[in-house]
């Protein structure tokens, strides 16, 4: 129920109202009474109500005084004036600094009860804007790793704007004080003995996640997730180049004492999150010009062929001329992505531009870049982009 203090020097008044109002219809009931305002402000920190009816003239301290006592208590009271015909205009001004409603002597009992159903509907109005907002921040907190995945994967691929960045990172816990330092890790040794392939790499993936935020967490905040390139990445505030250098090769030899496998990471010093594409840019143009034959070779086929839905990692390798476990590593060494990641990419990266600047429905699209089905394509865009094809055409064309 909803708590009522009631505060008028008049006791006849006071019981006045007590016992007039039906309180249980209003679901509320009188915590507190008082006969001035020193008194009334005490039952307010004691009681905590949730409305307070005050009359205007009090010794100690007036109604409007208290009023904006209360509100130092707790900004969500709501204070009503009860007022005499002489007050009645320096009541009104009480509208404007922050007073829910005022009354006038003699009390109406209908005024009153209305004034007060009123009062509720606020109260469950704030009531049930607060649980929405608690509901928000739980669901955000519970969900925060995966959203500042997909927040910096929108930046690493320029999807998001420098002003919606500069104005989510803090929402995202992302707002570094010092510069960042940019870690991107690959592993270039295939794991230990019993490897098994997927199971393997969702675990490494695990493993190294919390072994880098363990470690950089030493020389500042830091977060890690999974890049575009199903690298892991991580940022970190770590302002001097020989504790970046002293960090990766910490990271460096714990991974080779738990998983048995050598690490291959790059790193860069960064103003701000704006500065995130830039550098994932330059790692690309990079890796492009020391690209072995055989990852060239490789490269160039799934350019050529991605629209065939039957094309394979040992389709590419048999191609190219060589082994596809060899392939498949090397692959992963030199571009920081598998094989079945880059063809993926590719594919998206052709649907987009269908998507843009044609009128093809989406399972003609999803045929045009090589999947068999709609349903498909619809998950691989999705688990890239975060959207579906159909939501990333409209929110484009929207924003155009």
């Amino acid at each position: 129920m909803w708590k009522v203090l009631v505060a008028d020097d008049e006791a006849k008044i006071r019981r006045g109202i007590i016992k007039t109002i039906q309180w249980e219809d209003l679901d509320m009931n009188v915590c507190g009474a008082a006969g001035n305002g020193e008194e009334a402000l005490r039952l307010v920190e004691e009681k905590k109500p949730d409305i307070c009816l005050l009359d205007i003239c009090m010794p100690l301290m007036d109604g409007l005084n208290l009023a904006d006592k209360v509100r130092e208590v707790d900004e969500n009271i709501i204070c009503i004036i009860i007022t005499g015909y002489d007050d009645f205009q320096y009541a009104r001004k009480a509208i404007g600094s922050g007073v829910f409603a005022y009354i006038l002597k003699p009390v109406n009992e209908k005024e009153l009860f209305e004034t007060l159903r009123r009062a509720k509907d606020r109260l469950e109005k704030n009531a049930f804007l607060d649980a929405q907002l608690e509901g928000a921040k739980t669901a955000l907190k519970k969900n925060m790793a995966y959203i500042r995945e997909r927040f910096i994967n929108d930046i690493i691929q320029n999807n998001i704007s420098r002003e919606e960045i500069q104005e989510m990172a803090g929402i995202y816990q992302l707002d570094f004080k010092t510069r960042i330092a940019v870690m991107q890790l690959f592993y270039s040794k295939e794991l230990g003995a019993g490897s098994s392939g997927i199971y393997d790499n969702k675990l490494f993936e695990f493993v190294m996640r919390n072994v880098m935020e363990e470690i950089l967490n030493n020389y500042g905040c830091a977060c890690s997730m999974v890049d575009p390139n199903g690298c892991l990445l991580a940022l970190a505030e770590i302002g001097k180049e020989e504790n970046l250098q002293k960090a990766q090769e910490e990271i460096g030899a714990v991974t080779f004492s738990l998983l048995k496998c050598e690490v291959s990471i790059k790193t860069a010093f960064i103003a701000s999150l704006e500065e995130l594409g830039e550098v994932y840019q330059k790692w690309e143009e990079e890796t492009c010009g020391h690209l072995s034959e055989a990852v060239l070779s490789a490269k160039e086929y799934i350019d050529r062929n991605y629209a065939d839905m039957n094309v394979s990692v040992q389709e590419i390798a048999y191609a190219c001329g060589i082994n596809s476990s060899y392939l498949t590593r090397l692959f992963h060494m030199e571009m920081g992505s598998s094989v079945v990641k880059y063809l993926t990419k590719v594919r998206i990266l052709k649907s987009i531009d269908l998507l843009l600047n044609t009128d093809l429905h989406i399972y003609e699209i999803a045929d045009q870049v090589g999947y068999s089905s709609q349903h498909y394509f619809c998950v691989a865009f999705k688990k890239m982009l975060g959207v579906s094809p159909k939501e990333y055409r409209q929110n484009v064309k929207q924003k155009g």
